[in-house]
């Protein structure tokens, strides 16, 4: 097989995208990495062997540790990935680097996947399948910046692995997650009846302070969009409980805290635009970079002052070209069509 028919397999294996002759090129001679779906595509095509093909996939999660400047943690290739490289992923997503933080997700989602049924009678299986569990959950929140047509169904592969591993394990606290996680898939595509039941079921299962104010969050939005001020109550109430600055977070504060207004707003509560400024002032003292909270918080903005019927449409444009660019620039292209939705229906 010529370098040019093989260019060509890969191209039509992909989607017609990703790849052609010069880009394999470049990969061959080292100037260039092939993404993990480009590398299964190409072992594929070359019928190269499983062991083969794993050794490829261990070589390139190296070399992406080079190129990104990750710590390598040696017992890696061998057992686990540390907490700094879950860290880092979600470092990426949320500063605007979802391309690599999906890319990195996906490699080690690949690796456990492929260890699975082996680590199912190691003296490290437990440690191995909480971890598994972790990565899922990072996957899950990559998912959520894809368009609301195609998170449901990629979101429902994170549940089914989830809930096996709360039955390997025995542990409710992942039932949880996969509950949180076809909860948030519900919201995301709008349909608000079926994410609060599903979403509120989470809720005493997850263990973790961090996604469970994430899932208050998906809960106490899908009680506004549904008008449940009863409910809206009770899980503001609740929130209130667990909510505390000192224990959890940067990120789930500040999507907490951005869910909560928004919910004001939805709700024509007069709050609703202070609590979005408390959130983007805990954002500028913590010198975050992570710029998808300011295009959160444009959005909450927007719908806020859509809802409340406020009558100032220079700040309404101003607030949503402000959005809009941020959201351009880093390609997060779930925001985009949303606040160009909300632009279109003006105030």
């Amino acid at each position: 097989m010529t370098l040019n028919q093989l260019a060509f397999s890969m191209w039509e294996k992909l989607g017609y995208k990703e790849i052609d002759a010069s880009v394999l090129s470049r990969v061959i001679s080292g100037e260039r990495l092939f993404t993990q779906r480009q590398l299964n595509v190409f072992c594929s095509i070359l019928k190269i062997k499983k062991q083969k093909a794993l050794y490829l996939k261990e070589a390139l999660l190296l070399d992406i540790y080079k190129k990104y400047n990750l710590e390598i943690n040696h017992y890696f290739l061998v057992d686990l990935p540390t907490e700094k490289i879950l860290k880092k992923i979600a470092e990426y997503r949320w500063s605007g680097d979802y391309g690599i933080s999906n890319e990195l997700t996906d490699i080690l989602l690949d690796r456990f996947r492929s260890l699975k049924t082996k680590m199912l009678f190691s003296p490290y299986s437990r440690k191995f399948f909480d971890t598994y569990g972790k990565i899922l959950l990072e996957k899950c929140y990559n998912n959520m910046l894809l368009s609301p047509n195609k998170v449901v169904y990629h979101e429902k592969i994170v549940t089914y692995e989830l809930r096996e591993i709360g039955e390997i394990l025995k542990k409710k606290n992942f039932i949880g997650l996969s509950y949180f996680v076809e909860g948030e898939a519900y919201y995301i595509a709008e349909k608000y009846d079926r994410s609060f039941p599903i979403i509120y079921n989470a809720l005493d299962l997850i263990k973790d302070q961090n996604t469970r104010i994430e899932a208050v969050r998906v809960a106490i939005l899908n009680t506004a969009y549904l008008n449940l001020e009863k409910k809206y109550k009770e899980i503001t109430a609740l929130a209130a409980k667990i909510f505390n600055y000192h224990k959890i977070l940067l990120s789930p504060t500040l999507s907490f805290i951005e869910g909560l207004g928004r919910a004001q707003g939805i709700l024509k509560m007069q709050e609703a635009l202070n609590t979005i400024e408390e959130a983007e002032e805990i954002y500028k003292k913590s010198k975050s970079e992570e710029v998808f909270r300011l295009i959160q918080f444009d959005r909450s903005r927007l719908e806020i002052l859509k809802r409340t019927k406020q009558k100032d449409k220079n700040y309404f444009e101003k607030v949503g070209k402000r959005g809009l660019n941020l959201a351009e620039n880093y390609g997060y292209y779930r925001y985009i069509t949303k606040i160009r939705e909300m632009m279109n229906k003006t105030i």
